[in-house]
């Protein structure tokens, strides 16, 4: 993943670049993975490569940036990480064999239940004397 920036400072009303080598750039979820220095590209952009974490979700990048006699920047911007590929995982856990089999095992005793309820007789129960009529 990269991470570009331009930074320019207005010098006598002319818009230049802000040469710095200390502009620091987080990526954060809940706590920041990456705290890094970024390094200058070209004039006035700066930039930073990293490997994402094995993390997946919605993360910030923040780049908060106060020098004296400057005004601050403060930029932030969100990003998701996620799978590139629907089959990057396998499909069946073996490690969750037990849970497939449960799932199997009460299907499979839903259906017995079913059929057995389907094609069971139900008796009449029998008059009592007390019932009939005189």
């Amino acid at each position: 993943m990269e991470f570009y920036i331009e930074i320019e400072q207005k010098t006598n009303g002319v818009w230049a670049p802000y040469i710095a080598n200390d502009i620091q750039l987080q990526l954060i979820m809940l706590e920041p993975y990456y705290q890094v220095t970024m390094q200058r590209e070209n004039e006035n952009t700066y930039s930073y490569k990293f490997r994402v974490p094995q993390r997946l979700g919605v993360f910030r990048f923040v780049v908060d940036y106060t020098r004296y006699g400057l005004s601050f920047l403060d930029e932030q911007s969100e990003v998701s990480i996620i799978q590139w590929r629907h089959d990057a995982y396998p499909r069946y856990l073996t490690r969750a064999f037990p849970f497939y089999v449960s799932v199997m095992v009460l299907i499979g005793g839903f259906f017995f239940f079913i059929v057995a309820f389907l094609f069971s007789e139900i008796k009449e129960f029998k008059e009592s004397k007390i019932d009939k009529p005189v």
